[in-house]
């Protein structure tokens, strides 16, 4: 099987769990008050539900921010990855392809990273990896917001 088959099946799979996860949400006729965490709630982002990213800083390690308000009215996709998590390497070259193919158009892809190599070594893991999207160190308040 190809890589680009691969990806395909991937993706369609990944459209079914979104599918699956909608359908859930919206027929489950309970209110949802989603799950307290400390003084933040978690609550699933749902069609009509515009403020379902959490309000936190985002600043990449290029050093560009990204706020709630200036990712309004975009998809924007977040992704949680280790450098040590090996389903995190596989995804990645998927990721980095549909984040060229859909920039243009308006996606915004976050890569937060949840473990702490220092500069050099990031960069060299993005460069080795192909990764084109956006990467953000996680902290405190992305971890307990999500």
């Amino acid at each position: 099987m190809n890589s680009s088959t691969k990806a395909l099946i991937g993706l369609l799979l990944a459209g079914v769990a979104g599918i699956v996860i909608f359908l859930f949400v919206n027929l489950s006729g309970g209110k949802d008050e989603g799950i307290s965490i400390g003084s933040k709630t978690a609550a699933a982002c749902k069609l009509g539900n515009p403020d379902c990213l959490p309000d936190v800083s985002y600043i990449d390690t290029m050093g560009t921010a990204y706020t709630t308000k200036s990712l309004a009215g975009k998809v924007v996709l977040v992704n949680f990855w280790a450098t040590w998590c090996k389903p995190c390497l596989k995804e990645i070259p998927d990721l980095s392809k549909v984040y060229e193919k859909y920039k243009a158009r308006g996606l915004v892809m976050l890569g937060v990273m949840t473990d702490d190599p220092d500069n050099n070594a990031l960069l060299n893991f993005q460069s080795d990896n192909e990764m084109s999207y956006p990467v953000v160190r996680a902290n405190s308040d992305i971890m307990v917001s999500y």
